[in-house]
């Protein structure tokens, strides 16, 4: 409805047929098990929001456990270090990681170019172009001679029996970026 959400308890106005049309196409998604994030196009991931769509990795809560360990490997915030962010999806690892370490430049990488388009729209909607690049790469890119001082990946890691045996909603991301080979 476009209104903030204490004008619904103190002064709702009237839904319009359209509201309520594409209330009822909301629900009808997420009875097909559509992810919440795929419908809403954004996501959070370690208190930021990022843009999210169809086709790319969806971060989880459980990824942000490589940001604590960041955090305790790494002290000091205003160091300058080079990172290197391999399989970044929407770009949450790069992009939080550049925010916790502000004298930070960022490389991160994915083999998909639809993954490459959302990471970079983030890092443009979080304002880092100036020292995070997007780059489409299997892995790494052949033409990089940087050293890095962390190199930090969230790859797929399921088998195809996890990923059958998954909730729908998991089914629903990139099966690449699930799947991690047999064992």
């Amino acid at each position: 409805m476009k209104i903030e959400r204490y004008n619904l308890y103190v002064d709702p106005p009237p839904p319009s047929h359209r509201i309520i049309d594409e209330f009822f196409l909301l629900v009808s998604k997420r009875t097909r098990h559509i992810p919440l994030a795929y419908i809403l196009k954004k996501t959070y991931f370690a208190g930021y929001e990022f843009y999210i769509s169809k086709g790319v990795f969806i971060p989880r809560p459980e990824t942000e456990a490589i940001i604590s360990c960041v955090c305790q490997f790494i002290k000091d915030t205003n160091r300058k270090i080079n990172i290197l962010d391999i399989c970044t999806g929407c770009g949450a690892l790069a992009i939080t990681l550049a925010k916790l370490f502000p004298f930070s430049c960022v490389i991160a990488t994915d083999v998909s170019k639809k993954a490459v388009q959302i990471a970079r729209k983030n890092v443009s909607l979080h304002n880092l172009q100036s020292r995070i690049s997007v780059v489409n790469a299997d892995i790494v890119p052949g033409n990089l001679h940087e050293k890095f001082s962390l190199i930090v990946s969230n790859p797929p890691y399921l088998t195809g029996n996890e990923i059958e045996q998954a909730e729908e909603e998991v089914k629903k991301e990139p099966f690449y970026s699930l799947y991690g080979g047999k064992n």
